[in-house]
């Protein structure tokens, strides 16, 4: 399922599966996001890359003794993620460990995303929670696509990505 946030800077348009935004329109209309309208190339849109990012050797990985086959960029971009939270603005989407996400990757875990529009920013933000009993060995990324130059006149050196908030990892 699709799930449109909008406010008086962007639209945005964020999917069930993979809790990927597919979609992130400026005031005029204009798409932000890569798109592929050409049918080659990258067909994602800004994928949530969990529990790897990048690939392992062979596509296996071995816990225990028991050898599991988990995709480039694990299985996050393909899961079905439950709704927790809608409004106007703001959504909260959720995975939980399961059958299908164990067959790849056997630990307990819970995977919250959520994008909120707040005023001209977008606010990407997303936490992992170990529900095991054991270490919790993960990567996470996000791989947004953008459409640049996005306005007439400008060019690729006239954008910038701004991180506002230095963040340390806490473990637990």
């Amino acid at each position: 399922m699709n799930y449109i946030l909008k406010n008086e800077y962007y639209e945005a348009t964020v999917a069930s599966r993979g809790a990927e935004i597919i979609s992130l329109k400026n005031s005029s209309g204009r798409e932000l996001l890569w798109q592929n309208t050409t049918g080659k190339g990258w067909s994602d849109h800004a994928p949530i890359l969990f529990p790897l990012c990048g690939n392992i050797k062979d596509k296996k990985a071995i816990y225990k003794g028991k050898s599991y086959d988990i995709a480039q960029h694990g299985f996050a971009k393909k899961s079905e993620f439950l709704l927790i939270e809608k409004t106007d603005s703001k959504i909260a989407l959720e995975l939980k460990a399961n059958e299908a996400t164990k067959a790849e990757y056997p630990f307990d875990f819970i995977l919250n995303v959520t994008y909120e529009l707040c005023g001209d920013t977008l606010v990407f933000s997303s936490t992992v929670k170990n529900t095991g009993n054991e270490v919790l060995p993960y990567s996470f990324g996000w791989h947004p696509g953008f459409m640049l130059p996005c306005e007439d006149g400008q060019d690729i050196e006239d954008y910038a990505l701004k991180f506002d908030n230095k963040k340390e990892v806490t473990w637990v």
